[in-house]
């Protein structure tokens, strides 16, 4: 069961991205250990992480961007809370019959975010228990459950708005901020939201020139040897690891980051705590991490 706050959204559920190359993300989704799904209606190739019918859909896109994002409600009740959150805060949003059956959930509604990112709202996601999650890798499975699929980080051309967006619109709360000094005097603040216990499902940073729409997905597995083992994997692929193992200062993910074949990253990590519900302590971090996360640009 989504556990969420009064007329917010209760969990990151799955994300759409156009990609240039299926077949070059064919090879990278084995290494990250997702399984094939059934191709969805409008053709796009789909994967599983879990009981989920789908998690991740690739589109034939030249962009090699990220496309959308769908934030599940709960129940009927929720999603219609949602709804009426957003139309009163003047932003329009449009349910649409047809691009719920193309996910596979039973209500769905659209807006987008102050970057023109399409955020779809649903609830009754399509779930295949029969068909177990079998990951093509060594691994018992990933972390998801009442916390979704991971989290996002996303980049924005105005941190204030995005933020007010996802807070006050959508009903995330604050988990903590980051001021990241990037080089002497260059300051990047990076905001974590929550909706749920995951410590952010989405962060907020600015956008930088020439980047994606997003800056990576983050993928959480059970254990460090699942971790160490797709470093491996990677390493012998000969895939571009973008930040070696290292631990978050206000999550603590264990983790490294690995390029993907559109450009941006994947996060893979484990041990990241849990916000433990509303009386968590707000606070605002120095650095990204504790430990490693070493990179030759950001």
């Amino acid at each position: 069961m989504i556990h969420q706050h009064d007329n917010a959204v209760g969990a990151l559920g799955y994300l759409g991205f156009g990609v240039a190359s299926q077949a070059a993300w064919t090879d990278h989704a084995a290494l990250l250990g997702l399984m094939s799904a059934a191709a969805g209606p409008d053709g796009s190739t789909r994967y599983r992480i879990d009981e989920h019918a789908w998690r991740f859909a690739l589109h034939d896109d030249p962009t090699d961007d990220f496309l959308y994002a769908g934030f599940e409600c709960g129940s009927a009740e929720h999603f219609d809370a949602v709804v009426r959150r957003i139309q009163d805060a003047g932003i329009t949003i449009e349910r649409d019959a047809a691009l719920a059956a193309t996910r596979g959930v039973m209500e769905l509604a659209r807006c987008v975010d102050p970057d023109g990112l399409a955020i779809e709202l649903y609830y009754g996601p399509r779930l295949v228990p029969e068909v177990p999650f079998r990951s093509p890798q060594p691994l018992t499975g990933f972390v998801t459950g009442d916390q979704g699929l991971g989290h996002i980080i996303v980049n924005t051309s105005d941190v204030a708005a995005s933020t007010a967006f996802y807070t006050s619109v959508l009903g995330m709360r604050l988990s903590d901020r980051i001021l990241f000094e990037a080089a002497p005097g260059i300051v990047i603040p990076l905001t974590f939201l929550h909706c749920n216990d995951r410590h952010h499902s989405i962060a907020i940073a600015p956008a930088m020139p020439g980047g994606k729409r997003i800056h990576h997905v983050m993928l959480e597995v059970p254990g460090i040897d699942d971790v160490g083992l797709a470093i491996d994997r990677f390493m012998k692929a000969g895939t571009e690891i973008t930040a070696t193992l290292g631990r978050h200062s206000n999550d603590r993910m264990l983790s490294f980051y690995v390029r993907t074949p559109s450009g941006f990253e994947v996060e893979y990590g484990c041990e990241g705590i849990a916000v433990g519900g509303p009386d968590w302590s707000v606070g605002t971090h120095a650095a990204i991490s504790v430990w490693g996360h070493h990179r030759a640009r950001i």
